[in-house]
């Protein structure tokens, strides 16, 4: 009795061995199709974002969708105003990160790098730019970093006075798609030459990065 009980405990181990080791397999198969890491390649979102920058997303914030797959099973919620967002370029389909500027149903419009949302002007504050002197110029950073309040993020902004891309005319933002830009005004390829992006076209949301000053 005591060796068929020892047996019986063994294999009771076993499958609870085999069966842990195969979820951990699905599991690690599955976490790179929610939450990915990426190095940042481009200047089109400094300072917020520079160049070399590890980001993470989570791919799962606004849609569950079918593993390496575009198709959504599950809508979970919209992207909020001020969310750095990966999306995907409606010009080629690569994806890169940018900030939500307006939503559905908004009036967006910029004057002198000024953005103003329903006919609101936003709140912006001098930053003090010692803290990137030290920053690469591959970055590309304009003469002037603000702190811009986008909903309720406060985030970097960079750009410089006199800039061609400094104003647009007032954008109504069509249902279901949002109006996109990057935090270096400058050397951003978003929404002012695209126009709105479709929701699907967002995939995900930064939910990592470096913090800075």
């Amino acid at each position: 009795m005591k060796i068929t009980g020892m047996k019986s405990s063994k294999r009771c181990l076993r499958t609870k061995l085999i069966t842990g080791a195969s979820v951990l397999v699905v599991v690690l198969g599955l976490l790179p199709a929610y939450i990915g890491a990426n190095t940042l390649s481009g200047s089109s979102d400094a300072p917020t974002l520079l160049l070399g920058d590890r980001v993470w997303v989570l791919r799962g914030a606004y849609d569950i969708r079918i593993p390496y797959s575009d198709r959504v099973l599950l809508t979970r919620r919209q992207p909020s105003l001020g969310d750095l967002v990966q999306v995907a370029s409606p010009k080629d389909g690569r994806l890169m990160f940018k900030r939500v500027a307006a939503l559905p149903g908004d009036r967006v419009s910029m004057r002198q790098h000024r953005l103003r949302i329903n006919g609101m002007l936003l709140e912006y504050a001098a930053t003090d730019g010692a803290a990137f002197r030290s920053v690469s110029p591959e970055n590309h950073l304009g003469s002037v970093i603000e702190t811009e309040m986008l909903g309720s993020y406060a985030h970097l902004i960079t750009f410089t006075p006199g800039s061609a891309r400094n104003s647009f005319a007032e954008v109504l933002v069509p249902p279901d798609h949002f109006f996109l830009l990057g935090d270096n005004r400058d050397q951003s390829e978003d929404s002012r030459a695209w126009g709105p992006v479709p929701r699907q076209s967002i995939r995900g949301k930064v939910f990592g990065g470096p913090q800075r000053p």
